[in-house]
């Protein structure tokens, strides 16, 4: 989205309505009832975010770090909503494209969009994924789930078990209250050899509702699996 782009008041209102109610989110249940009623107005508030800048960065980053042969690279897309990371890695390259998500709803519009070869609709827990066998994937993404009230960041735990060692682990993170406690969870799985931080880095995350519409900031964070 154009940084420039001038929000409308209707805009606005929508942006609102979409975000107060996805604040109240407290519970698995309370996401999946959450995206299967606003299912229509996602795609549409998430340009109005400008949230899909971070999606192509995600994107350049998992291109640069593969360098070639990325069309036979197997990635799972975490979190995948209605397949809007899966197009920007396919349009940057990636063929191989696995989704997971909780909303079934969500993953029937991935299943429109025809770039994914398997959808699972399961939450992501630390535990083993069904259906998922360990040291399956070159790498997992994730864009926007890493937030309060979504996945949780003990799931490194599984993602670590389900993408190959020397593998990539690439997501987005939103806490600027440290509700999560992302420094102390990140820093477990290091302490214990399971993943490397390569990089950390702060990039453009979303304009926000409660700031004026004003451009917010989060993580881009990439961890190598060992």
């Amino acid at each position: 989205m154009d940084e420039n782009y001038i929000l409308t008041e209707a805009d606005k209102t929508l942006m609102k309505h979409f975000y107060n109610e996805l604040y109240k989110i407290n519970h698995e249940a309370d996401v999946i009832e959450f995206y299967k009623s606003h299912i229509d107005l996602y795609e549409k508030v998430t340009f109005l975010i400008g949230g899909e800048q971070y999606k192509v960065d995600i994107a350049k980053k998992l291109k640069s770090l593969f360098n070639d042969d990325i069309s036979s690279k197997l990635i799972i897309d975490i979190g995948a909503g209605t397949g809007l990371l899966g197009e920007i890695l396919y349009q940057h390259g990636f063929e191989c494209l696995d989704g997971l998500d909780i909303s079934k709803d969500m993953l029937e519009r991935c299943r429109e969009k025809k770039i994914y070869k398997n959808l699972f609709e399961v939450p992501l827990t630390s535990a083993p994924t069904k259906g998922i066998k360990e040291n399956t994937y070159d790498a997992a993404v994730s864009a926007g789930c890493y937030l309060e009230g979504h996945i949780p960041l003990d799931t490194l735990e599984e993602l670590a078990r389900m993408v190959k060692s020397g593998g990539y682990i690439i997501y987005s993170l939103n806490d600027p209250n440290f509700k999560m406690n992302y420094m102390e969870v990140q820093g477990r799985f290091m302490k214990e050899n399971k993943l490397e931080l390569i990089s950390m880095q702060l990039i453009q995350y979303k304009r926000e509702i409660t700031l004026n519409f004003e451009f917010i900031y989060g993580y881009e964070i990439v961890f190598k699996v060992l």
